[in-house]
């Protein structure tokens, strides 16, 4: 009887790539969800679609994080893993993460006459960049153990699009 091999670094980006994908795939369904509530609503790129789908993204990033985040925690349990190595790997991966989301949702100028204000594409930036600069901040609590670690297998259930 074969047994299984011990997991390895390119188990872990496997899997870290399982969940950014499911992410990705959950946050498509929820910003089709908004768009559809938005057109029925006659509001189709109204301030009001933009607000939910910017706090779908940071629903979206922040399960993203905490799922591999979660990973990474489990990861750790195995000694033959360099801990270093995996925590070095993860930072960029939830870059992509956010950057693959925020370009999901297309908040360009040519998208909607509504985004042509100067003030809404500056609001748009600063959500992002708070965003992007909380992806860094958990990273940071992870480091000195002041996360609330979750398993990945809590989340795995897709957000309620509101």
């Amino acid at each position: 009887m074969a047994g299984f091999d011990s997991p390895n670094v390119n188990d872990f980006l496997a899997q870290l790539q399982v969940q950014s994908d499911r992410i990705a795939s959950q946050f498509a369904k929820a910003k089709n969800a908004i768009n559809c509530e938005v057109a029925a609503a006659g509001a189709t790129g109204s301030s009001r679609q933009l607000l939910l789908i910017l706090d779908a993204l940071e629903e979206h990033i922040e399960r993203g994080v905490a799922l591999s985040l979660g990973e990474l925690r489990r990861a750790l349990d195995y000694p033959e893993l360099d801990p270093v190595e995996l925590r070095q790997l993860i930072g960029p991966r939830l870059d992509d993460l956010a950057t693959r989301l925020i370009d999901m949702c297309r908040f360009d100028a040519k998208s909607s006459r509504h985004l042509q204000s100067p003030q809404i594409q500056e609001m748009i930036g600063a959500r992002i960049l708070k965003l992007l600069g909380n992806i860094q901040f958990w990273l940071r609590q992870f480091d000195i153990g002041w996360d609330d670690p979750v398993k990945p297998e809590s989340l795995t259930r897709p957000l309620d699009p509101q």
